[in-house]
């Protein structure tokens, strides 16, 4: 019986992994006419470096020391097909080796699936956005995040961290270092849109000198879910173990922002 449970738990896992690939597979079909745009809502913040700028699904995948390089994606809170995911780049200060760590929780749906019995959380449909208030969308979304506030805090040890890490060349390192500071810094909003109660997110982040740079957006659009599409590839390719440098080089070296 134990042999039969590890197999079925390691059958569940690929069936994860595989998952989490499908998700964030994309193409690199980059367009070069793209706007400055930013998506539904964004949030750009400069500050010492601390993990004040983190949110509480953040800490437990990237952890309260800020690396170089971070991204987070987080799904809308209605999907079932994705889950939280991030990866940091750092080095090893003794061994001069850099990596590439991701993290996700394997089990979120399911115990988020379970802990909603326990607290309330709302979901509404995107095409029933625009006949509510949006004074009312924001009570429920300060509820949705408390309801995740309060699964996170609470319960913790119900979600099952998976970590895939591995090295990968300075010059690479670098590239993206540079290619993140520099989206970051010249982030511009050029236009409103509707708001959007139930989206994904991404962070992305990178720590100057003696600052930390984040930079949180709702449904990016434009050169933002160009950069997220990058981030999300790296996370596709890492977990099948089919991380390529050289393409990643290419693609950063076109980007523009």
């Amino acid at each position: 019986m134990m042999v039969v449970n590890i197999i079925i738990k390691l059958f569940m896992k690929k069936i994860i992994i595989v998952s989490v690939i499908s998700t964030f597979f994309i193409p690199f079909l980059f367009s070069q006419n793209v706007d400055h745009f930013n998506g539904s809502r964004f949030s750009k913040i400069v500050e010492f470096n601390n993990p004040k700028s983190k949110g509480l699904i953040e800490m437990l995948l990237l952890g309260d020391n800020n690396a170089p390089v971070e991204f987070f994606f987080n799904p809308s809170s209605e999907s079932m097909s994705c889950i939280p995911v991030g990866f940091r780049i750092s080095n090893n200060s003794s061994t001069k080796l850099h990596n590439i760590e991701i993290k996700y929780i394997a089990n979120y749906n399911d115990e988020k699936h379970i802990l909603s019995k326990i607290y309330d959380a709302m979901g509404i449909p995107e095409n029933l956005v625009s006949s509510i208030p949006e004074d009312f969308l924001y009570q429920i979304e300060l509820n949705n995040r408390n309801f995740t506030s309060k699964i996170i805090n609470g319960y913790p040890e119900c979600f099952d961290i998976e970590v895939i890490s591995f090295t990968i060349s300075k010059r690479f390192a670098e590239k993206l270092y540079k290619n993140m500071v520099s989206f970051i810094k010249n982030f511009k909003a050029e236009s409103a849109t509707p708001f959007i109660s139930d989206s994904y997110s991404v962070k992305f982040r990178s720590v100057v000198d003696d600052e930390v740079w984040s930079l949180w957006i709702q449904d990016p659009r434009g050169i933002s879910l160009k950069m997220s599409d990058i981030c999300r590839q790296i996370i596709a390719d890492g977990l099948a173990n089919k991380f390529d440098e050289a393409k990643y080089m290419s693609v950063l070296n076109s980007f523009e922002n």
